[in-house]
């Protein structure tokens, strides 16, 4: 008569199958597993005998392995949570990138002249803005790669292309007079009036007084600045305007 356990269907290649395998000890030919659980049932041809010491064996080994087993799932568990970290922190950080805060031209000059004092030259932000503009379009015209400190700064934001090149004009402080000559004083008709210890032109020569604007050109007509004459003050025969 057959054992009861020969009946039992073995699924190879199925973890947890139930029936007949090679006895791993190597202490019998076959070895009879529930659910892949080693029995101490035994075969030898076709003799059965029960055999706990070699159960008692493999249930060690399964132990063991099964502890191997564990441990490189938790590896494998552990490399996806990193490949996942890492995935979305790339997805994030390509996110903040392509939203990240876009700076105009405008915002840049306008820092840029704050940063190297010259934004008090203008009125307003409309008004540095303008000016910077105005100074590349000149420069497109062909206009000379010169200007003053704040037109580097408009050419450094505006157009690039011309800063190589561009030379900052220095600053210089001019003074000067303006002398009117009375030779043939009139006291009917007088060029030259005077107030106490001040002094200015008189008739023809009216003009000639505080406040009169001046205009400084360069030697090829160039307007440089702008002025204003000072208050006169007198020399025998003669109105000095500062």
């Amino acid at each position: 008569m057959s054992s009861p356990y020969e009946t039992a269907q073995s699924v190879p290649g199925i973890i947890g199958e139930t029936g007949w395998r090679p006895d791993p000890t190597g202490r019998h030919e076959g070895r009879y597993f529930i659910s892949g659980q080693p029995t101490d049932l035994t075969r030898d041809g076709g003799v059965e005998t029960l055999d706990p010491m070699g159960t008692s064996q493999l249930e060690g080994v399964a132990v063991q392995q099964d502890s191997s087993g564990g441990s490189r799932r938790w590896v494998w568990v552990l490399v996806a949570v990193v490949v996942a970290m890492t995935l979305v922190g790339a997805g994030v950080g390509a996110y903040l990138y392509l939203h990240r805060e876009r700076v105009s031209p405008e915002d840049q000059y306008l820092a840029a002249l704050k940063d190297s004092g010259h934004a008090g030259e203008f009125n307003s932000d409309a008004n540095a803005v303008a000016h910077g503009r105005q100074v590349c379009r000149e420069l497109n015209d062909g206009g000379p790669q010169q200007g003053m400190p704040a037109d580097e700064v408009a050419v450094q934001n505006f157009c690039p292309e011309f800063a190589e090149g561009f030379h900052v004009l220095e600053t210089a402080t001019i003074t000067g007079t303006f002398t009117l000559n009375d030779d043939s004083p009139s006291a009917y008709y007088p060029s030259i009036e005077v107030d106490g210890s001040t002094c200015a032109g008189a008739g023809g020569y009216s003009d000639v007084s505080a406040g009169t604007a001046v205009t400084v050109k360069n030697a090829k007509g160039e307007i440089l600045t702008t002025t204003y004459l000072g208050p006169g003050h007198v020399i025998p025969g003669q109105v000095v305007n500062a």
